[in-house]
């Protein structure tokens, strides 16, 4: 009978402050649902068996855990308001004569049943949304679709741990919280407030110039390999300013407005600037954590978009033939021409044998290093990718060189033929595999002398004319403007400069390093790209492909190649369609999560603050204010301060827009226009979505404001 009167007082509790119950319950049902979502999908055997599933579940697994870390936060912080509005009835149960420890059994109950509701609807609507989520994810990998319905066992143990766990411990708080409070600062609690807050004017400035140093960055980073490393310290410098500029910055936005007596002395600014500044510091901190979050949703969304919807151009850049081949050697010394005609023979060979018609080659021999140039001398004894070495990144390079046949060789690659180097050139012997070769049009470069060098690729970031190795040797710099190198597709990381030279061979071997046993090593690796396209359909590309592949692999022992790697972009399509559609699904899901808690910071600041108001504005109204001037006053109030999270977050987003930028790049996405549409997209709908949550919880706070008694 005891237990059953403190669940009645609980059941009761709960029913009269439905309005801040509600949000609560909402949030935990949806945390709830989201992480089931997440986990069963991670689990999936559907999203198992498709192509790349094992990527795209292991992205998911991770981002349960996420869901799982903001579902704490979150909850906690609703928790809060919770708690802070029921200190008045707590205390008031603590003056009538019930025990702390009587409390404490009303709080179990409150918990029981919020963990008995909301882990039954939220596994629920988890269950029902999951197979809507599962075809969502399908159809982005471009999987068939299965329409069984199914039920993830290990999801739905893993929500029954975690979520009883995380309200076991928020009740295990408020019993702390509770305890560690006198009844009658629990009774006043309510109306305890806060002393006007001064305007920090060190803040303030601190924070300005810490979000200075974290725009700079952002804007300044040209190397992706740099925005990797650098992402995260903007963002956290970022998530500093915020909060400082919010804080002190919203103080002296109100010591202003409060100074400028034509704005001030109006009756809808005086009453909204006066209460605003006795809560200013609250308020700061609930709209910067706002900003913060919507500048997540923002720049998730709009770069896993980017991702998805550019996906076309990925493959395209990531692999420009129909069949892209590249081969491997332990040395540069392993490219003779002998060993080209015939690797040239056997994949024409084989694609001959499938009848396709040939309308694109290119072909070309190069060795490749990353290594720094700083001062134009080319350094390789030191780790480049270290972002604390005394090499800056920005004097990283990516050196990919070719001898000046090879170059040839590429510009006339519309003949679609492949002869030895000395053939191309004239230099030796006749023969040749296409006499147009021999007699096409003149390349649009002289051969380089053996102190010069033909550089190509990203000569906009080269500050130097010459080049100097390691041993002293210089070479005088040329560049070539129109000219554009089919080479393989590659992700870079830094900027790649193609050097063509005259002789490779004498070029790298200025890089040979004896080792403690005798044997020399060198920093380059040599490889020998060949990309073909084809007039033909889809089918007989993948035949193409498997066929080359099995080819060449029979081949190995009379080649030098160490090894090689075949790829079609109809084959890679699925794995690149599981990572970008997996990364947009989970993004969204995300995003989510992220508007969940943004709603719930919203609402909860709200209604606390108009539970605030209502006896202000009870006065005002008994002095003759009417409530079409509150209405004023309320709208005042809330566009002075709404609206600076989603300028904040466009101005954000604005800011990191040149660091994403380069980010997507280490994904092989260089479409800027679609970076560009879909960040506008992505601010238009949230700002859609925010006006929206501004009206419903404008209207919230009124009610309350304007009620001549709590309900």
């Amino acid at each position: 009978m005891k237990n059953t009167f403190y669940f009645q007082l609980a059941w009761t509790g709960i029913g009269k402050n439905k309005k801040l119950y509600f949000p609560y319950l909402i949030t935990s049902i949806g945390m709830i649902m989201m992480f089931y979502i997440v986990s069963s999908l991670a689990l999936s055997p559907v999203i198992r068996g498709l192509s790349g599933g094992d990527t795209i579940q292991m992205m998911l697994g991770l981002g349960s855990y996420v869901v799982a870390f903001f579902s704490v936060l979150f909850l906690f912080y609703s928790n809060s308001f919770l708690i802070r509005r029921r200190r008045k009835e707590f205390g008031l149960y603590n003056i009538l004569g019930m025990g702390k420890a009587n409390i404490g059994r009303i709080l179990f109950g409150e918990t029981v049943i919020t963990v008995f509701v909301t882990l039954i609807a939220g596994l629920v609507f988890g269950v029902l949304f999951s197979k809507l989520g599962e075809l969502v994810l399908v159809n982005m990998m471009q999987g068939d679709t299965s329409y069984l319905f199914t039920l993830s066992m290990p999801a739905i143990k893993q929500t029954l741990i975690i979520f009883p766990v995380i309200f076991i411990v928020i009740f295990l708080w408020n019993i702390i919280s509770v305890h560690a409070t006198n009844p009658i600062e629990l009774l006043h609690s309510e109306n305890s407030g806060e002393k006007p807050p001064r305007a920090n004017w060190f803040l303030g400035v601190a924070g300005v110039a810490i979000l200075g140093v974290a725009y700079y960055i952002a804007v300044t980073i040209e190397q992706p390999i740099a925005a990797l490393l650098w992402f995260f310290v903007a963002v956290i410098l970022v998530i500093a300013a915020t909060y400082l500029i919010f804080i002190a910055g919203s103080v002296l936005m109100c010591r202003i407005l409060q100074k400028n007596k034509k704005y001030y002395y109006k009756t809808e600014h005086f009453i909204s600037v006066s209460s605003m500044i006795y809560r200013m510091k609250r308020n700061g901190a609930g709209l910067a954590s706002i900003c913060i979050l919507a500048t997540m949703v923002l720049v998730m969304i709009a770069s896993t978009a980017c991702l998805f919807f550019g996906l076309d151009d990925n493959i395209k850049s990531l692999y420009p033939y129909d069949v892209n081949i590249k081969a491997y050697y332990d040395s540069a010394a392993d490219f003779s021409d002998d060993e080209l005609l015939r690797f040239d023979e056997i994949v024409r060979n084989e694609f001959a044998k499938k009848g396709a018609a040939l309308t694109d080659v290119s072909v070309y021999r190069s060795s490749s290093t990353t290594a720094s140039v700083k001062g134009g001398v080319i350094n390789m004894d030191v780790d480049t990718l270290d972002a604390m070495n005394q090499y800056a990144i920005e004097d990283v390079f990516s050196l990919d060189v070719m001898s000046y046949d090879d170059f040839a060789r590429m510009q006339r690659r519309e003949d679609a033929a492949v002869t030895s180097s000395r053939d191309m050139t004239g230099k030796n012997g006749t023969k040749s595999t296409n006499a147009s070769l021999q007699n096409g049009a003149s390349l649009p470069v002289a051969r380089p002398a053996s102190n010069e060098i033909l550089v190509l690729g990203d000569t906009d970031k080269l500050k130097y004319t010459t080049f100097t190795t390691a041993n002293g040797v210089s070479y005088v710099l040329k560049t070539a403007d129109n000219i554009t190198l089919s080479t393989g597709g590659v992700i870079e990381l830094v900027p790649t400069l193609y050097c063509v030279v005259d002789d490779v061979s004498a070029f790298i071997g200025q890089f040979d390093k004896e080792n403690p046993d005798g044997t020399l090593s060198n920093p380059f690796f040599s490889s020998l790209f060949y990309g073909a396209s084809f007039a033909c359909d889809d089918d007989t590309r993948v035949e193409l492909y498997k066929s080359v592949s099995a080819a060449l692999s029979a081949e190995r022992p009379n080649f030098a190649y160490s090894h090689f790697v075949v790829n079609s972009p109809i084959v890679e399509r699925s794995g690149v369609y599981a990572t970008y559609g997996g990364l947009f699904f989970l993004g969204i899901m995300l995003s989510i999560v992220f508007l969940f808690a943004t709603i719930l910071i919203v609402y909860y600041k709200q209604i606390s603050e108009g539970f605030e108001d209502q006896s202000r504005f009870e006065i005002m109204q008994k002095v003759g204010m009417t409530k079409k001037d509150i209405r004023k006053s309320i709208n005042s109030q809330m566009l002075t301060v709404f609206f600076l999270p989603l300028v904040g977050a466009g101005i954000h987003l604005m800011f990191a827009f040149p660091m994403i930028q380069k980010l997507l790049m280490i994904f092989g996405l260089f479409n800027m226009p679609l970076l560009v549409g879909t960040s506008v997209t992505s601010f238009l709908l949230f700002a859609v979505f925010y006006v929206i949550v501004y009206k419903i919880t404008t209207n919230t706070y009124y009610g309350i404001a304007v009620s001549s008694k709590e309900s």
